[in-house]
């Protein structure tokens, strides 16, 4: 009697797991499957497999604890999350499985370790907002304090970090005459800021000083001291300005100011469309070979040196272009495959913001550059500044405000929606 009492409770246990496991795998179907990014608190993690079901993620537990450091192990019942923040029990209802990989949805995370996912369309990508820091991670795993070491050697307060010379040299066949351009760009560390100071040199002219300025950077707003370049709009003027910019965000400025696929060696903010003149990188192929492509035709191609360095000049695009800029890696021929393709495009998705952010931008100085002869006109050092503020109303729809004011002409103001339309489409409504 006992042994058939103690089937039917196995049974029964059996039954209820296998219910909970059905509940949870039902969830999904239906759900879009989505390669995304993951950023948890700010920082950048690493791609993660995700099921998107409405507006609720579910997420693979084993991924989630190496990311954000909570420990989980399985019971009769379900999992158990322990964190710097306490213990969660999490049962098998609230859990699913795909494919052998287990699933927990970011409202179960929410409602037992008060982790508040949310999804970034600009950068597709999830933040993670986790209530504890990595020295509580450290405290939690540590069983005995170690005294922190006192560091003998300082960075300096002011460096030269940067030095490049580069000429360029050209002859016309028609007529034979030489042309030449020779650059000078030298950077580095200032205070709690960069500096850059660039001279240029065309053909037969001296020299002159065509760019000087100082950066700082701070956790949610960037600030830029000095000559500035600012195109925010096809219906404003893009404006050339010596003076103050700053740019502020309600959550990490570092997305917009992360210069690794940028094209400019002096962009304000990832976005700037006063991009399209070079291309700098140094993500390929030691030894092999960079194809630059816009609109799927090759323009280009260089040699990549033995540090995965290569570099592009000159692009023959205008500014402001949503042409379709690629860079295709060859390991040793174009021939082949290509290992690896870089995706410049200009986008206007990387114009949206996730539902709730807002991102403000501003600047004023004098037009132009008094330290530049060549660029000397009519309203050289006239007042000039703008405006320009963006909001998340969802994940896939954002306002957008300009107010610009150029030297003489009359003040300008500018009001238009970010759309995106699934995966392939987006749509930008603007009026002046």
């Amino acid at each position: 009697m006992k042994q058939c009492l103690r089937l039917h409770i196995l049974i029964a246990v059996f039954i209820c797991l296998f219910a909970g496991a059905s509940q949870g795998a039902d969830e999904l179907r239906g759900g879009e499957f989505l390669v995304v990014g993951a950023y948890v608190n700010g920082a950048n993690g690493r791609d993660m497999d995700v099921y998107r079901v409405g507006e609720i993620y579910w997420m693979p537990v084993e991924t989630l604890s190496e990311l954000t450091g909570f420990r989980f192990t399985s019971t009769a019942s379900g999992i158990t999350l322990s964190a710097p923040i306490g213990i969660a029990e999490v049962p098998a209802a609230s859990l699913s499985e795909r494919d052998g990989v287990l699933l927990i949805s970011s409202q179960t995370l929410m409602d037992t370790l008060k982790i508040i996912t949310r999804f970034d369309s600009r950068d597709f990508a999830l933040r993670l907002d986790v209530p504890w820091s990595a020295a509580d991670l450290a405290a939690a795993n540590e069983s005995q304090e170690t005294a922190a070491l006192e560091p003998d050697v300082y960075a300096p307060s002011g460096s030269l970090s940067l030095l490049r010379f580069r000429s360029d040299y050209s002859r016309a066949i028609d007529s034979g005459d030489d042309f030449s351009d020779s650059t000078l760009d030298v950077g580095g560390r200032a205070g709690v800021g960069t500096w850059m100071w660039g001279a240029r040199k065309p053909s037969d002219d001296d020299y002159y000083i065509n760019r000087y300025f100082w950066n700082h950077q701070l956790e949610r707003s960037v600030y830029r001291l000095g000559t500035n370049f600012v195109d925010l709009n096809p219906l404003v003027d893009s404006i050339n300005y010596t003076g103050l910019q700053f740019a502020w965000n309600s959550d990490s400025i570092e997305p917009f100011t992360d210069f690794s696929s940028d094209l400019a060696f002096d962009s304000f903010l990832s976005e700037d469309v006063d991009i399209q003149r070079d291309i700098a990188r140094a993500d390929g192929p030691p030894g092999g070979i960079a194809e630059l492509r816009i609109n799927d035709r090759p323009t280009d191609r260089v040699r990549i040196d033995l540090n995965g360095n290569y570099e592009f000049r000159n692009l023959p695009l205008a500014v402001g272009d949503f042409s379709k800029v690629e860079i295709h890696l060859y390991t040793r021929s174009v021939r082949d495959e290509p290992t690896e393709i870089v995706d410049l495009s200009r986008q206007l998705v990387a114009q949206t913001l996730p539902r709730g952010e807002t991102l403000l931008r501003a600047g004023g100085g004098g037009a132009g550059n008094p330290l530049n002869d060549e660029s000397q006109g009519d309203d050289e050092g006239d007042a000039t500044g703008f405006f320009q503020a963006r909001y998340g109303l969802s994940d896939d729809l954002t306002l957008q405000v300009i107010a610009q004011k150029d030297a003489d002409d009359p003040l300008t103001i500018v009001g238009g929606v970010r759309a995106s339309l699934g995966r392939n489409w987006a749509v930008a409504l603007d009026l002046s």
